[in-house]
């Protein structure tokens, strides 16, 4: 706990908050089972619930911050800038990034199979982690404190100015970068997407290599991500 506190640059008031932000629902729900089950000495009404309606505070509050962050941060921005900005921080990838690097994967309490499965290296269950620490972090201090985290962990990943401050989309940046350099333009494959799952998973390819992957609740604004996190790739292998 206190490791994970001085990750986020912000010390809860209500630790409880931050203990309850890291229960997956796969933990709560083992727990109730062996309640009923007579295996468990704990009162089943002091069950710890699932983190997921501070995951829904979160994404909420992650939304505002970033955008008000950016706002401020970039006056001269106009509002498709910002918009792109704002989707290459506020993405599963990017969130799942910064939760490792938070190591929430050790601290989040899963249930033995969802663990055994790999739960704690999932992108989905990393980033939907972060946003209920968020939520947790927005009734323990507000805007404010949150606002601490944000600028602590995930600013710093928004992308070069350049490479955003277009109005011209990732898609067809990519491509022109592509074209370029390599005299051929990405293709898309759509990797997974409803009804099996809740978003299209599209990965870039170029050559058959893949440069970048992104999710989204469209085909289009899947590729439109993963054109975007190539454009990331690509900007960090020539540093």
């Amino acid at each position: 706990m206190q490791r994970l506190q001085d990750g986020l640059g912000y010390r809860f008031n209500e630790p409880d908050l931050l203990r309850s932000a890291l229960v997956h629902r796969s933990y709560a729900n083992e727990q109730r089972k062996a309640s009923s089950a007579g295996t468990s000495g704990r009162d089943p009404a002091r069950q710890r619930a699932t983190n997921e309606r501070l995951e829904f505070l979160g994404d909420a509050v992650l939304t505002f911050v970033v955008a008000d962050r950016l706002y401020n941060r970039y006056p001269r921005a106009s509002e498709g800038e910002l918009t792109r900005a704002r989707a290459n921080l506020v993405n599963k990838r990017t969130l799942a990034e910064v939760a490792r690097t938070l190591e929430l994967g050790e601290a989040v309490l899963m249930g033995k199979g969802a663990r055994a499965e790999g739960g704690p290296r999932l992108d989905s269950i990393l980033a939907d982690t972060f946003e209920a620490v968020l939520g947790a972090t927005y009734l323990d201090g507000g805007v404010a404190a949150c606002q601490t985290v944000v600028d602590r962990c995930l600013l710093e990943r928004v992308l070069p100015e350049g490479e955003w401050r277009s109005e011209k989309d990732a898609k067809s940046r990519l491509q022109e970068i592509t074209q370029a350099r390599h005299k051929v333009a990405p293709t898309y494959i759509v990797l997974s997407g409803p009804p099996a799952e809740e978003f299209f998973h599209v990965e870039a390819l170029l050559n058959g290599s893949s440069l970048g992957a992104g999710q989204g609740a469209s085909k289009g604004e899947a590729e439109q991500a993963a054109a975007a996190q190539a454009l990331q790739n690509l900007q960090s292998a020539a540093l």
